[in-house]
């Protein structure tokens, strides 16, 4: 009888230790999962995540992913994992649209720093259009420049890498900057300016210029000009070398008539 009090006594107490237990780790779960899922919203300008925080930074990404991280290890249920999911899909998100920010922000400059950052952000726009409409649609217009200046900036990169440039690649470069800057007096352009004038600096001298292999149109009508006013002189010539041959005929033949009639008279 006194064994089968221990007994229960024992299993009572190893039922509450362990519902207790249970409860508390359940508790600590959800606690853990509700602050995932308030530092994903501090990413975010308003509650449906469609824009970034006005004041977001990549120290705020990283600390919502270990947060993330954290409450993946805990005992989750299926709705659980389910808002952790979308929460890391929210986490990427954030990220992709601070690349594309920063981006569009950053001062453009001919170096392979800024390549590397717009086109990284372009990518990231390119996949944040299926995800998050509003976001792209609001910064459509900014990436457009952006990818005009990617455009341009790589066209530079060409000439300063290249130990060979021609005519072509340096008008390229000079439009994709105009493309840009709208003839704007600019830092970029001034950059852009010198970088082209250490390209000019490398043709090859043998190489035939554009006014070199295309013949002046003042040239053209000049020669076309003299070579008519040759042939109408020519022309004008002819005809007076032959009528003074008639003349000199005419002339001979008359003086032999008068000299014929002066003898028969005599």
């Amino acid at each position: 009888m006194r064994y089968r009090i221990w007994f229960t006594l024992a299993a009572t107490a190893l039922l509450a230790v362990g519902g207790g237990y249970f409860y508390h780790q359940s508790q600590v779960t959800t606690t853990t999962v509700q602050q995932a899922k308030a530092s994903v919203d501090k990413l975010y300008r308003n509650s449906t995540h469609t824009l970034p925080a006005t004041d977001l930074e990549q120290a705020d990404v990283s600390a919502a992913k270990r947060v993330l991280q954290d409450a993946a290890k805990q005992p989750l249920d299926a709705q659980q994992k389910k808002q952790l999911q979308q929460a890391q899909k929210d986490v990427t998100n954030a990220k992709q649209m601070l690349a594309v920010v920063g981006a569009t922000h950053e001062p453009i400059a001919p170096t392979k720093d800024y390549r590397k950052t717009a086109t990284a952000a372009l990518s990231a726009y390119a996949a944040l259009q299926s995800t998050k409409p509003v976001f792209t649609q609001v910064y459509q217009q900014p990436v457009t420049t952006l990818n005009s200046a990617a455009t341009a900036v790589s066209a530079l990169q060409e000439l300063q890498t290249s130990p060979k440039v021609t005519p072509k690649a340096i008008t390229t470069a000079e439009s994709a900057v105009q493309a840009v800057t709208k003839g704007a007096d600019t830092a970029f352009a001034a950059e852009a300016e010198t970088v082209v004038t250490a390209a000019k600096q490398k043709l090859d001298p043998a190489t035939p210029s554009d006014t070199e292999t295309t013949p002046d149109a003042s040239e053209e009508t000049a020669s076309s000009s003299s070579s008519s006013a040759a042939n109408t002189a020519t022309s004008a010539t002819a005809p007076a070398t032959t009528t003074t041959s008639s003349d000199v005929a005419t002339t001979s033949s008359t003086s032999a008539s008068v000299a014929s009639a002066t003898s028969s008279d005599q």
